[in-house]
């Protein structure tokens, strides 16, 4: 049917990005995004002065768009749930960074992106050491691999 989604990927997504994200017991999932940008700028702020449950209630709102985002970007639940992880570390360390009246998706998304490029990042230098150590080896292996990897590397850390 045309406007019925297929079965498989696009359907058990949700479900599966529901089960990556954080839970919080005593919290109703996208309590504060019903209010929209207001009410999460209210809980950005009261986080911002120090309330843990704030920041709690935040991350409760906005864990399946950070969770799929993370999901998409990386293409596994694994690295999507470190990425999610990440995300809400480094937001609560820069919170101070957020400006009031700031789209708080938006800032959480940009954190988002950055974490899971740094993540392909980390992956792709894995990937270099890994050919390095087998060319070294003498596993078939050549010169021009190894700078090309190398080449990208260093691509990669200037995007």
């Amino acid at each position: 049917m045309r406007g019925e989604p297929k079965r498989g990927l696009t359907r058990s997504m949700p479900v599966e990005v529901a089960s990556v994200a954080f839970m919080a017991e005593n919290l109703t999932p996208g309590g504060a995004a019903e209010g929209g940008v207001a009410a999460l700028s209210a809980l950005a702020e009261r986080a911002r002065a120090g309330d843990a449950a704030a920041f709690e209630q935040l991350m409760v709102c906005t864990q399946h768009k950070v969770a799929a985002t993370a999901w998409r970007l990386l293409g596994s639940r694994e690295d999507a749930r470190d990425a999610t992880q990440e995300s809400y570390l480094r937001a609560y360390k820069y919170l101070k960074s957020y400006r009031p009246g700031q789209d708080f998706h938006g800032w959480l998304y940009r954190i988002t992106v950055n974490v899971c490029r740094d993540m392909m990042r980390t992956r792709r230098g894995a990937e270099c050491v890994t050919h390095a150590t087998s060319r070294d080896a003498g596993r078939g292996r050549d010169a021009l691999e190894a700078v090309a990897c190398e080449a990208d590397t260093e691509e990669a850390a200037v995007l």
